[in-house]
């Protein structure tokens, strides 16, 4: 991408790159001259060839300028979830060994709060007004008023260098630093739908830590193209930001479709410039959908760790449960426990390659025991059960793992369990994820408390919602005699998917009710 924007701003400078809902705009020029700024900034820093920096900085061009600066360095950039405080900010700083942070200023008190933990982290550079933080050495950009030569000369990078590290919830442990190459990104082209005149502009409301926030800005960059930035996605505020900046393509992740589907019928929601959506999942009603907006739906499927594989462009949905296509170039196969290959109509685990090199993850941040089990004899293992139908089409079923699905997130249910059994009162706990009204998972915990012990859930969950990301707090909690275990003593979390809500406490109900509704195993 470096080397792309260095053409671009040759090529055409005046063309507009970013613009920031109710912001700023930047064109290819004017952000390749703040990337140069910014490494400036980042030589002040230390930062170097081969240096891990991490950055909190929500979704805007200045996160992007950073991401792209550290890149033009060959340094190794860790985007941050904005929500991430206290134990779970200090794992993935220290997990991630980054030296740097940059963070704006409005992150400054969070990281003040958790500097005593923090193991490797030297530097804070801050984006506004500084403030001390005991035990790093605090800058910010006033030391870097030049751009840096760096940016004068096309950069040589290649689709084997590194990208960036998206972290990934763990389904047994805690998340993994995924490390992704440029190759990958470049796999991720075409998945929008966008034409390749340069026309398009994507919305994107996504935050700069998943995919979703970095793949339309590198498709913008490949194809000419403009990408819109929000800070956070609003129902509210959708198709009137569509309209304002003419954009034509977006994704909707999780329940995002539905929301917007459910809002009151408006004369002006057909007035804008969207011609494509690629929704994941599609809800059911994509039909009407799309006559009611007057958007296609496209829609696919993918991993941090191995690319898009599946897809299906616009106007080649076969039904809402499928993720399209094998795309040229992908290979895969749905195999069972054994490693046996299934015929069609069979469910088994998804194993995926590519023909292209670099089209998969480097492998797992500083985890070379976890990288050689997903990447075994040539194969990336999802974890992932999916099944194929005698037309091509193919459908994810489950999640062989136990991550959770959530407004957009992939949450470890190591992770929310790790918060959960803090709680005074509560002994052994498992996360699992039940259906929703939306078509994504909520999360529900069951929890056996400590012999004597009266737990409180409204106490509990107002325990969750101050020590939690809101996306990972539970909505259910179901308090048991005793979890159920297998004979080699893991919880048998499908039997409590299977038993669903009926008698949890539902945090949703302000009342506190227990639910009665049942629900089907997810």
């Amino acid at each position: 991408m470096p080397t792309m924007l260095f053409d671009r701003a040759q090529a055409t400078p005046d063309s507009v790159f970013l613009e920031e809902v109710g912001g700023r705009s930047a064109n290819y020029a004017e952000f390749v001259e703040q990337v140069g700024r910014f490494i400036g900034a980042l030589r002040a820093a230390g930062a170097a060839e081969g240096s891990r920096v991490a950055v909190l900085v929500p979704q805007s061009i200045e996160a992007h300028v950073v991401w792209l600066a550290v890149a033009w360095l060959r340094g190794w950039e860790v985007p941050i979830n904005n929500e991430f405080h206290g134990d779970m900010l200090a794992y993935l700083l220290n997990d991630s060994k980054a030296t740097i942070l940059v963070a704006t200023d409005e992150f400054v008190p969070t990281i003040k709060a958790i500097a005593d933990r923090l193991e490797h982290l030297r530097t804070l550079l801050v984006l506004g007004e500084p403030e001390d933080v005991p035990g790093l050495d605090v800058i910010t950009l006033d030391r870097a008023a030049d751009v840096d030569p760096a940016v004068e000369t096309r950069p040589d990078l290649e689709d084997g260098d590194v990208a960036t590290i998206i972290y990934t919830s763990g389904t047994t442990g805690p998340s993994k630093g995924v490390i992704l190459p440029w190759g990958e990104f470049y796999s991720a082209i075409d998945i929008y739908g966008c034409r390749k005149d340069g026309s398009d502009a994507l919305y994107t409301p996504f935050p700069t830590n998943h995919m979703s926030g970095k793949v339309p800005i590198f498709d913008m960059a490949a194809l000419a193209g403009r990408a819109v930035l929000r800070r956070r996605f609003s129902t509210t505020e959708f198709w009137s930001d569509v309209r304002e900046y003419r954009c034509t393509g977006t994704i909707l992740l999780g329940g995002v479709a539905v929301f917007l589907n459910n809002e009151p019928k408006a004369p002006e929601e057909r007035d804008h410039s969207m011609h494509t959506v690629l929704m994941a999942p599609v809800m059911d009603e994509y039909r009407e959908f799309e006559k009611r907006f007057g958007t296609t739906v496209m829609t696919g499927y993918g991993m941090s760790e191995c690319g898009f594989p599946f897809l299906a462009p616009p106007g080649t949905l076969a039904n809402s449960a499928a993720c399209g296509r094998l795309r040229d170039g992908w290979h895969v196969r749905i195999v069972n426990a054994a490693g046996q290959v299934l015929p069609a109509g069979e469910v088994g685990e998804l194993l995926v390659r590519c023909d292209r090199p670099h089209a998969i993850m480097l492998g797992y941040l500083d985890r070379p025991e976890a990288t050689a089990e997903a990447l075994r004899d040539g194969w990336f293992h999802t974890g992932d059960a999916f099944r194929v139908d005698d037309g091509g089409n193919y459908y994810f079923v489950d999640r062989i793992k136990d991550a959770i699905r959530r407004r957009g997130e992939n949450i470890s249910s190591f992770e929310v369990e790790s918060f959960v059994a803090r709680f005074p009162g509560v002994g052994e706990c498992a996360a699992v994820a039940v259906p929703s009204e939306t078509g994504e998972d909520e999360i529900m915990v069951a929890f056996v408390a400590v012999e004597g012990a009266a737990v409180d859930m409204g106490s509990l969950a107002q325990f969750c919602e101050a020590e939690m990301p809101a996306f990972m707090v539970p909505r259910y909690f179901k308090q048991l005699p005793a979890l159920p275990y297998t004979p080699t003593n893991k919880v048998r979390k499908a039997q409590l998917r299977a038993t669903g809500i009926e008698g949890a406490w539902d945090r949703g109900d302000r009342r506190g009710r227990a639910s009665r509704r049942p629900v089907a195993a997810n």
